[in-house]
């Protein structure tokens, strides 16, 4: 729990874009397990390319220079995902401020 009472966790993916899936499943699971808690997921690196096609709930986030160094343009991905400036920086801030993290 953070400081201010609430909870919040980051779910990382950044492997295998096949990770997505178990990624927002997994979040998915958190969420219903922890229905107060705030739960992101954030994908950067290869898993990138898994953002392009099917599904993706709220919540998932990719990383724009992942994005610029794979090449992907940001309105290829799955329409409800937002794009942050840096996945690393996000991490970081998220722990820094108390967040659980999960790589999967």
């Amino acid at each position: 729990m953070n400081a201010d009472g609430s909870r919040r966790v980051v779910v990382h993916v950044s492997d295998d874009p096949g990770d997505l899936d178990r990624a927002v499943s997994t979040a998915q699971s958190l969420r219903d397990a922890f229905p107060d808690a705030e739960v992101r997921v954030i994908v950067n690196g290869p898993a990138l390319d898994g953002l392009r096609e099917g599904q993706a709930p709220p919540g998932v986030e990719a990383c724009a220079i992942g994005l610029q160094r794979r090449g992907i343009d940001a309105a290829s991905l799955r329409a409800v995902v937002e794009v942050i400036p840096s996945a690393a920086t996000v991490l970081v801030e998220a722990q820094f401020e108390g967040a659980a993290y999960i790589r999967i």
